[in-house]
């Protein structure tokens, strides 16, 4: 049984119409001890076909207030963390340090959503190249992330680019 999960995503983040409460509230259900939101915090992302640009962006200190009292509000029936999921670009990595030590997270998860200003989501990133190819360079941008930023615990979703490739993806 699942007793954590701190990979979740509330309307705090442009791709989720969830709740923190109904969140909540189906991992109390399911018998869990603890979660951590940890919503989309993408600075620089580009407009793509679903979002417009800066659309990853959010009031952290709204975001903090909410989930503060939601900790209060559950802290007899589920462990309430407060995380993020920020998206790796190597010139954010003075602007994620700042907003680190800004905002007491409990657990922050560095992701690369983009490889050189492209969601491979979108596939135009596979065009002109192999699969392969596609692979090297995303590996190439997440190590150069790595030694750039390092306001993170945890890296998220190491296999995006899989996802998407024209022999697995869609």
């Amino acid at each position: 049984m699942i007793r954590c999960d701190a990979h979740m995503h509330t309307r705090f983040s442009e791709d989720s119409d969830a709740s923190v409460h109904s969140m909540l509230d189906a991992a109390i259900e399911r018998g869990m001890e603890a979660v951590c939101i940890t919503d989309h915090l993408d600075k620089d992302f580009p407009k793509t076909p679903d979002f417009p640009a800066g659309a990853f962006l959010f009031d952290l200190g709204n975001y903090f207030q909410r989930l503060t009292q939601l900790k209060e509000e559950y802290q007899k029936k589920l462990e309430v963390r407060i995380g993020v999921e920020i998206g790796l670009q190597p010139h954010l990595g003075e602007y994620y340090r700042e907003l680190t030590e800004k905002y007491p997270f409990d657990f922050v998860i560095g992701s690369v959503h983009l490889i050189h200003g492209q969601d491979p989501y979108y596939r135009g990133f596979f065009e002109g190249r192999s699969d392969e190819e596609a692979y090297h360079e995303a590996f190439e941008v997440t190590v150069e992330n790595l030694k750039k930023i390092d306001s993170f615990d945890s890296l998220g979703h190491l296999d995006y680019v899989v996802r998407y490739m024209n022999e697995i993806g869609r």
